[in-house]
């Protein structure tokens, strides 16, 4: 595969990230979105627009 293909840079932005993802799945108690966080500024959001 190339660096510059997208599956190349995809292969790269997760070794980039490598410590990180470790954590995620090491962790059973962390999730794999931000649902939460975007439903909790919602109210603000739209109280501004």
């Amino acid at each position: 595969m190339l660096p510059k293909s997208p599956l190349g840079e995809a292969f790269g932005y997760a070794l980039s990230n490598w410590v990180a993802l470790n954590t995620f799945v090491e962790h059973g108690i962390l999730e794999a979105d931000n649902n939460w966080g975007e439903r909790a500024l919602k109210p603000v959001v739209m109280a501004c627009s």
